[in-house]
């Protein structure tokens, strides 16, 4: 079985037994957005927490093997994809804003510092539901990544 066709069984499993991603996380004690993102297939669980998610969601041994596999992250995010295309817009819009405020933040006395990238290895990432001054819903992404600054050599 391919990973595609796990997530959809993975994905329909979730939905009917009414198991949302954190109470996954409370039986794992990982992340919910670890654990959505591995039932997404791009993340591996390890041995325990994917007999754990598989239990949980009565997931047979080919769909367990198929998440078992490294994942392979080579797909590019479909545009069409209203939230997709919304994260790709914020990323566009500010991504050369957050560099430049990065730079300002690292640099060091003599002005060097901050030619540096955030890991993506090194990295977590929050989503929470929040509440706006007007009382509107919000959406709050938190994206914590590790400083990796260029070596000199």
């Amino acid at each position: 079985m391919d990973i595609h066709a796990a997530v959809e069984i993975a994905r329909e499993k979730r939905r009917t037994k009414k198991m949302t991603f954190d109470k996954l996380s409370e039986t794992t004690g990982k992340s919910p957005m670890f654990i959505a993102a591995a039932l997404n297939g791009m993340h591996r669980l390890n041995n325990k927490d994917l007999e754990t998610v598989a239990k949980a969601l009565d997931l047979d041994n080919e769909v367990k093997k198929a998440f078992s596999r490294m994942p392979l992250r080579k797909e590019t995010p479909m545009a069409a994809d209203p939230f997709k295309y919304r994260l790709m817009e914020m990323v566009g819009v500010y991504a050369d804003a957050l560099r430049e405020r990065m730079y300002e933040l690292f640099a060091d006395d003599t002005g060097r510092g901050g030619d540096a990238i955030p890991s993506a290895i090194d990295f977590s990432i929050d989503l929470k539901r929040g509440v706006g001054k007007a009382g509107e819903p919000r959406i709050i992404i938190t994206l914590d990544a590790k400083y990796l600054e260029y070596k000199e050599f």
